[in-house]
């Protein structure tokens, strides 16, 4: 373990957006898994985006009747894999994929910009900073004090995505006696759940690269999560010659959504595809709603079985693949690839396509709103 190089503090606003706090609220914090960090070069701190939960509907289909729909978008060509590994800061590999995603964001992003940077959070390692030396603390067996910003709401946990994003933190604020210790994304969310935090911060010193999430939009992801990430995992790590059939695989036997949408209340559901420029009709699944609500369309996510999902590649020798996880990363698999889920057997009744359209309502659409810190 080693302590952030001493450097210059941050130039710019000259204000701490968010002062880091010692202490922690749950005995069950991270274990450390920790690198130095190397001087960066200051970022001015951004504002940053608050956001709601997704919308969840539950939606009965009669068949595809509402299949292919007037609109359809054109199909991702079939590779569609996540950027190369990469460091930053030597000795912090990056989490490229979360780092992507917050650096398409604007100064004002909508609000499924911010869950599309939220849907990236279900996979990969974030860096937390620790005052002090980690490595120390836990030899001693003291608790390892989280680097925290209070605002009216509450705590939020600060997170990082990559090196670069800590060192501009390090020079933002000035306070290089903090360690970095990397850990899976999921786990500190979870840790945040146990805790009393308000949410978390990531790169909240990085401009305009930085959202806030609070408490209940977290809930609301590892509600609808696939505990293993299996998909997640998937089409956000390294492609090889048996990614396919893994993905394939894993359509068997994970949680699954489609995209819903009608033109108006009086109009039937239909499910959404996409078409190459070759006109092949591709399905587009999904590993979870917030993948759903950050296309930015409206549309709803409908939960679907594998089961299902057989039974409607089987029932329409038409589609000719799917896409999963077409907002990015992704990976396209064709027909004959998807024998595995062709094999299924065929869904219970209660979850095949039924003879209604059925919508319900739930929580409030999220809000991309810049925040200010106290």
């Amino acid at each position: 373990m080693a302590l952030f190089s001493r450097g210059p503090k941050a130039t710019g606003s000259g204000k701490n957006e968010a002062e880091p706090r010692g202490g922690e609220t749950s005995p069950e914090t991270p274990d450390a898994d920790a690198a130095a960090a190397q001087d960066s070069a200051p970022l001015a701190p951004a504002p940053e985006g608050d956001a709601e939960p997704t919308p969840q509907v539950g939606i009965s289909t009669t068949s595809y009747g509402g299949f292919g729909a007037s609109a359809t978008t054109p199909s991702p060509a079939p590779s569609g894999a996540p950027p190369a590994p990469a460091e930053t800061i030597p000795g912090l590999p990056d989490n490229v994929v979360l780092r992507g995603q917050l650096a398409t964001l604007g100064e004002n992003p909508e609000p499924h910009e911010v869950l599309s940077v939220a849907r990236q959070l279900l996979q990969g390692t974030v860096y937390l900073r620790v005052k002090g030396n980690a490595q120390e603390l836990m030899s001693a067996g003291e608790a390892l004090p989280l680097a925290i910003a209070t605002r009216e709401e509450g705590q939020f946990v600060m997170m990082y995505s990559s090196g670069a994003a800590l060192a501009a933190a390090v020079e933002a604020d000035g306070d290089t006696e903090t360690s970095a210790m990397g850990q899976p994304a999921v786990g500190v969310l979870q840790y945040v759940l146990q805790g009393d935090f308000a949410g978390i911060m990531i790169d909240h010193a990085s401009a305009p690269a930085s959202v806030v999430l609070p408490r209940a939009l977290i809930e609301r992801m590892l509600e609808e999560w696939d505990p293993e990430g299996t998909l997640k995992k998937l089409v956000c790590g390294p492609r090889t010659e048996r990614t396919a059939a893994e993905v394939a695989d894993a359509l068997t036997r994970v949680p699954l959504w489609i995209a819903v949408n009608r033109a108006s209340d009086d109009d039937d559901w239909g499910v959404a595809e996409s078409r190459t420029e070759a006109g092949e009709r591709i399905l587009p699944v999904f590993s979870h709603p917030l993948e759903v609500v950050a296309l930015g369309r409206n549309d709803r996510p409908m939960p679907f079985t594998p089961a299902q999902l057989g039974q409607a590649l089987r029932g329409d020798p038409g589609i000719d693949g799917i896409v999963v996880d077409a907002v990015g990363p992704w990976i396209r698999l064709d027909r004959d690839q998807l024998a595995p889920v062709m094999a299924l057997p065929e869904p219970e009744p209660e979850h095949g396509i039924a003879d209604e359209h059925e919508a319900g309502e739930s929580a409030a659409s999220p809000s991309g709103d810049d925040a200010d810190e106290d």
